[in-house]
C-alpha cells in the first residue's frame, strides 16, 4: 500500500498494523512467512543487529513470551529469582508456541538472559542459536571487539541460511532498517504536540509491528499511514500531565493504556521496544559497513542500564523531558532485573536535581492484575496536578 489513502482506509491500516504487533497475531505473521518459504530467526533483545538477518533474507522477529499469568513450566528449570521476561520466553518455548522459529539470537544484555539462552541452546529449541557478547564500555578497543562479534554472527547466519552475506547486501539491509528508523522518528515527533494525535500504546505497537514484519512490507504501509496520523484530530488531552515512561522488555501496550486511563498522557518513552530500538542510524556511507553497524548498536543508540556509560540514558531522558514537555517520569522495572534496579537511585538523584518528578514501580511481564498498579500510578499523577 503506497501513496495517499482515505481516512477510512488509514484507520483500517492503523488497526491492522497495531493488530499484527499483538499476541497471537505476531506469531501468525511469522508462520505465514514460513509457509511462503521464508526463514524466521527470533531476536531476544534490541542489541542484536537485525541488518545481518535481513542481508541473509531471514525475517528478524522480536521474541515475545507466553501470555499466561504464571510461567510454571519455566520455573521448573529456572530459579524463582529470575527475570519474568525470560521466564515467559522459556515458558513459550516449552509450550511449543515458538516452534516455528528456525533460529534464535541473543546478547549478554544481562546474565539472567544468558542463562535462559543456555537452556534454549541445550534443548536445541527453537532451532539453532547464536549469542553476541556486547561490551559494556565504548572505547575503540570495545568497538573493534563488537565488530568481530557481529562478524561471527554473520558466519552463523550464513551457515543457517546457506546464503552469503556480502558487503553490498549488508549495506542495503542497513539502508532499509535506517528507513524504518526514520519513519518511527517521524511518528514519535507527533508526540511533541501539546495535544497528541497518537497514544502511547499505538506508538509502542507500531514499533513492535516493525520488529514483527518484513521491513520492505512495513515501510510502504507506514509511509501511507503517517500522513493520516499527522493530520489526525487530536484527542483533547492537553490538560493531562505528560509522562515519560521508562522500562525494558515491555511489549504489552496494556501498560501504557493503563497509564493513560489513569489520567496522564504518555508523551514519550524510553523503551528498548520503543525509542531505544530505533534511535540512532547506521552510517551507510562508511567504507567499513560492518564497523558502522557495530558503532550504531554500541555507541549511537540510547544505552541500556547495563552499560558503564548508562548515565547517558538519564541524560537523554532529561533532554526528552524538555523536548516533549514532560511533567514527570514513570519507571517500570521488572523484578530481578538487577541492571535496571541498581540504577534507580541514580535516576532518583539526577531527576530530582533536574526538577523532574520521578517514581519507580515494579511490574510483571504482562498486565494481569492492573488494579494495584493503577492506584499507584494515579497517586503519582495526583502529585503532578
Amino acid at each position: 500500500m503506497t501513496g495517499a489513502i482515505s481516512a477510512a482506509d488509514a484507520k483500517r491500516e492503523l488497526e491492522s498494523l497495531v493488530g499484527i504487533a499483538q499476541w497471537p497475531n505476531c506469531t501468525k505473521y511469522a508462520q505465514e512467512w514460513k509457509e511462503r518459504g521464508g526463514k524466521v530467526w527470533g531476536v531476544l533483545d534490541s542489541y542484536v543487529p537485525e541488518e545481518v538477518l535481513i542481508a541473509a533474507g531471514i525475517l528478524p522477529w522480536r521474541v515475545r513470551g507466553s501470555r499466561r499469568p504464571f510461567s510454571d513450566l519455566a520455573l521448573q528449570h529456572r530459579p524463582a529469582s529470575s527475570s519474568p521476561y525470560y521466564n515467559h520466553v522459556v515458558q513459550s518455548v516449552l509450550e511449543g508456541e515458538l516452534d516455528f522459529l528456525d533460529g534464535i539470537a541473543a546478547t549478554d544484555w544481562e546474565q539472567d538472559g544468558s542463562r535462559a539462552y543456555d537452556l534454549l541452546e541445550y534443548w536445541g529449541r527453537p532451532g539453532v542459536g547464536h549469542i553476541l557478547h556486547v561490551p559494556q564500555a565504548k572505547r575503540a578497543l570495545h568497538l573493534a571487539f563488537f565488530a568481530r562479534e557481529i562478524n561471527q554472527f554473520i558466519g552463523a547466519v550464513e551457515g543457517l541460511s546457506g546464503r552469503k552475506i556480502t558487503e553490498r547486501s549488508l549495506r542495503e539491509a542497513a539502508q532499509q532498517v535506517n528507513t524504518v528508523r526514520s519513519l518511527l522518528m517521524r511518528l514519535y515527533s507527533l508526540r511533541q504536540r501539546q495535544q497528541g494525535a497518537v497514544s502511547g500504546a499505538e506508538c509502542l505497537n507500531l514499533c513492535l509491528a516493525s520488529m514483527t514484519m518484513a521491513k520492505d512490507e512495513f515501510i510502504p504501509r507506514m509511509e501511507s499511514l503517517l500522513p493520516y496520523l499527522e493530520s489526525r484530530p487530536t484527542n483533547g488531552n492537553s490538560g493531562r500531565p505528560r509522562l515519560l515512561v521508562v522500562s525494558d522488555f515491555l511489549d504489552d501496550g496494556a501498560f501504557l493504556d493503563l497509564v493513560e486511563g489513569a489520567g496522564a498522557v504518555v508523551a514519550m518513552d524510553d523503551l528498548d521496544t520503543g525509542s531505544r530500538y530505533f534511535w540512532g542510524a547506521v552510517d551507510t556511507d562508511s567504507s567499513d559497513i560492518l564497523t558502522a553497524i557495530a558503532h550504531r548498536y554500541l555507541l549511537d543508540r540510547v544505552p541500556c542500564p547495563r552499560m558503564d556509560f548508562y548515565t547517558e540514558e538519564i541524560d537523554q531522558a532529561i533532554a526528552w523531558a524538555g523536548d516533549f514537555r514532560v511533567n514527570g517520569v514513570l519507571l517500570f522495572y521488572l523484578p530481578w532485573c538487577y541492571s535496571r534496579q541498581f540504577r534507580i537511585p541514580m535516576w532518583t538523584r539526577r531527576l530530582k536535581a533536574a526538577g523532574i518528578p520521578f517514581v519507580s514501580l515494579e511490574r510483571e511481564y504482562c498486565l494481569f492484575q492492573p488494579a494495584q498498579l493503577k492506584t499507584r500510578i494515579e497517586a503519582f499523577i495526583e502529585t503532578l496536578q
